[in-house]
């Protein structure tokens, strides 16, 4: 989470920018990134409350996100691979979010009672 805040997301727009991305198309990626965001963590609360949902495998696919948001830059550099990673790292960002606020509600919450 640290590298997230610190890191990726007050860069976005530079990033955007070096790979060659228009300025008025680079500041867009922070918009996307937030929508992204917000959308995967509505969809992570409904799936990952269940008694059935195995909190670990989506984890896993958090992280499997965030390998395949470094991918997109590579194959397609320029305003595609910037904007697909960017999706993808939004997904990554909101599943996260969402399983860290489920874990700490349910576990350690009550546990300090």
């Amino acid at each position: 989470m640290k590298f997230t805040v610190n890191c990726y997301l007050p860069h976005i727009v530079n990033w955007a920018l070096a790979a060659g991305v228009p300025r008025y198309l680079a500041v867009w990626a922070v918009s996307i990134i937030n929508c992204a965001t917000a959308a995967c963590r509505i969809v992570v609360s409904l799936i990952a409350d269940r008694k059935w949902a195995n909190r670990f495998i989506i984890f896993a696919c958090g992280l499997f996100l965030a390998f395949l948001a470094c991918i997109p830059p590579l194959v397609y550099p320029g305003v595609i691979g910037t904007y697909i990673s960017v999706i993808l790292f939004g997904f990554q960002l909101g599943l996260l979010l969402s399983l860290t606020l489920l874990i700490f509600t349910t576990h350690i919450i009550p546990t300090c009672r």
